[in-house]
């Protein structure tokens, strides 16, 4: 037996070993591997890479981190999850469609396989949202604050499914330098990775109704001096 029909032979004894891991249809694709093997003696380049893909996803490493994963899956990943979910649900392209609506279909009892939530959760925009997430927050509730002179006020009371911007925030040249009042933190989710991208709902004085604002948008009220 040759060396390459030592090492496929090698890999088909390993996942019947951890058969009892695996999907059905990955059951399955194994066998029909093995089988063409006993017959034709040779596998192409596709079949042999997906088959030591499988090996090296059934290694023992991976099945206890996986196992160790299933049990330990709580609200700390439940909340990240959450998070990136509602940031890729506010973009225009629907990536991670299936998982993000697992996840918002069920947001405090849903369950993430650790690849679902590496793949959604571990890339560099979705790290960059949790970052703007963790980062303190500028201002609190109450406070007095003012719109910057280069303001993109209106992004943030854009709808991002249909680009529809709310009434009265269109002119950014308009609302700079007005004076607001903090009414909530975290008003909307964030969906910007960028810093400064937390979203605020803010009144501005002499106004009825409220806006929404990043806070990149806002500054704290300068008071004039007296003399």
């Amino acid at each position: 037996m040759s060396d390459a029909s030592l090492h496929y032979q090698e890999a088909f004894n390993h996942l019947q070993y951890h058969a009892d891991h695996m999907n059905i249809w990955e059951q399955g694709f194994v066998e029909s591997l093995e089988h063409q093997f006993k017959q034709k003696g040779r596998l192409s380049l596709s079949q042999e890479r997906h088959l030591f893909k499988l090996t090296d996803k059934y290694n023992m490493d991976k099945i206890r981190e996986t196992q160790q994963w299933n049990k330990n899956y709580g609200p700390e990943q439940r909340d990240i999850a959450v998070k990136c979910a509602k940031y890729y649900d506010g973009q225009y392209v629907n990536y991670f469609h299936d998982i993000v609506t697992k996840v918002l279909d069920d947001p405090e009892g849903h369950f993430l396989t650790l690849g679902e939530f590496n793949k959604m959760c571990k890339n560099k925009y979705a790290l960059k949202i949790l970052d703007s997430y963790d980062a303190p927050e500028k201002f609190a509730v109450g406070d007095m604050v003012q719109i910057r002179a280069n303001n993109r006020v209106d992004i943030a009371n854009t709808d991002q499914k249909t680009g529809a911007i709310a009434k009265g925030t269109r002119s950014t040249y308009r609302l700079a330098n007005k004076t607001c009042m903090v009414l909530e933190v975290n008003a909307k989710p964030i969906t910007r990775p960028a810093k400064g991208a937390r979203v605020y709902k803010i009144l501005i004085i002499d106004e009825t109704s409220p806006i929404y604002a990043h806070e990149s948008d806002l500054k704290k009220l300068r008071r004039s001096k007296k003399k």
